[in-house]
């Protein structure tokens, strides 16, 4: 039986960045055609329920995790770990089926990235998009993101909770 996701995709971002996921990037998949669900840890995670349990949750219930890459990220524990859940996630399924989207913020050099092996291993693996400073090329950018998350979920999704139930 196919997992059934929740999200389209778990943003992971340092909060350092949340103004840009908040003003540019959730409004822009949220709320224009196609519509994407993300999982966004400032609004969707669950109060009361351990950090950690939070991250593995929107990994699991995301078809995909977006990382925006940043120094601010580079630097963070958290980012770090929800990157690490995410690359396991990697191999778990169809390691032939990207569920990792890096997309850089900032312009980071090779030597600063070689001191994070996992992430340099997936910037050499698979695509990533680099937020572009020239408006003009900002619709190619969230062209070739939609493409990397693929088609949204449909509006009757339905939650392994609730496929167990009626299977009861």
């Amino acid at each position: 039986q196919p997992q059934q996701f929740r999200y389209d995709a778990f943003v992971a971002y340092s909060s350092n960045d949340e103004a840009w996921v908040s003003r540019v990037l959730s409004p822009e998949l949220e709320d224009h055609h196609p519509q994407y669900r993300l999982c966004i840890g400032e609004r969707d995670f669950v109060g009361g329920v351990p950090i950690l349990q939070n991250i593995r949750d929107a990994v699991e219930t995301s078809r995909k995790t977006v990382c925006i890459i940043t120094r601010s990220f580079l630097r963070s524990n958290w980012c770090n770990f929800e990157l690490q859940m995410s690359q396991g996630r990697y191999h778990l399924f169809d390691p032939r089926r990207v569920s990792l989207i890096l997309i850089f913020l900032e312009n980071i050099p090779d030597h600063v990235l070689e001191r994070y092996p996992l992430l340099n291993n997936v910037v050499h693996r698979d695509t990533y998009l680099r937020w572009p400073n020239n408006q003009r090329r900002r619709p190619l950018f969230w062209a070739r993101l939609r493409h990397a998350l693929g088609a949204p979920l449909g509006n009757d999704i339905q939650m392994d909770e609730d496929i167990a139930e009626d299977e009861v």
